[in-house]
């Protein structure tokens, strides 16, 4: 029989650490018959939040897929425990999209993706999708059983995340107002101006922010001029290789 989560109880089944992690979580749709006891906790991987600035999306993702079963789909929930996060987004946003990007065509999907400072029970936690909104962490069930199937209910998101634009072709943003379509371009100019905004959008993907849509389409626009385009499509050693694959998966 299948086991319905709430988000908060999922983030309570956690090891406590006090170092600030990414956990990548599987949520099993199967019975686990090779396992002879309860599972107390998820199965999956864990990042140090400082090891993940430093990975690729393929090295994260590489790990990932070693921890899950080969053989079936799995639906995965990304939880950051870190204490602070920025005002005006949650920490590794970036990473996470390019992460579910990259799992995607292994048949693994992302269902749900939260952010919560600790995992003691009380503890805020929020939603990616929707950051206004708040839960809280609360203690897992006695008789909760990882090894039994799975899924997360309540507050969880709708899966595809990752590259909102790519799925539909929308080359802008949908919901960009008339006004933004007009005036952003005007504020493009090539050269200087197009590089100190692409030079903006990375350093914020590269903290772990997805860019907003006027930024977004900003940087989409510089792009249209091959000496800003060229450069970042084959950047120079001094360019952070991450840092670019971040601002694409952010874009």
């Amino acid at each position: 029989m299948t086991t319905y989560l709430t988000p908060g109880e999922l983030i309570g089944s956690l090891p406590d650490t006090c170092a600030d992690t990414l956990h990548v979580l599987a949520l099993s749709s199967h019975t686990d018959s090779t396992s002879a006891w309860r599972l107390t906790s998820p199965a999956g991987a864990a990042f140090p939040v400082t090891l993940v600035r430093g990975m690729t999306t393929t090295e994260i993702a590489g790990h990932v897929r070693a921890a899950l079963p080969a053989d079936r789909d799995t639906d995965l929930v990304v939880v950051v425990i870190a204490e602070n996060h920025s005002r005006n987004g949650l920490p590794l946003r970036a990473a996470i999209a390019a992460l579910e990007t990259d799992l995607r065509p292994a048949g693994h999907t992302i269902v749900g993706r939260y952010w919560a400072p600790h995992v003691r029970p009380g503890a805020p936690w929020r939603d990616y999708r929707r950051p206004t909104h708040l839960g809280t962490v609360i203690a897992p069930r006695a008789d909760l059983d990882f090894a039994q199937p799975a899924q997360l209910g309540g507050d969880a998101p709708t899966p595809t995340w990752g590259l909102p634009f790519t799925d539909t072709g929308d080359t802008l943003p949908a919901h960009l107002g008339r006004f933004a379509r007009r005036i952003v371009p005007l504020l493009i100019r090539p050269g200087d101006e197009a590089n100190r905004i692409i030079a903006h959008a990375t350093a914020q993907a590269g903290r772990g922010e997805l860019v907003d849509d006027i930024a977004a389409f900003a940087v989409t626009t510089a792009l249209a001029d091959n000496a800003v385009y060229g450069p970042l499509l084959l950047p120079s050693n001094e360019i952070d290789p991450q840092r670019v694959e971040q601002l694409w998966m952010a874009l």
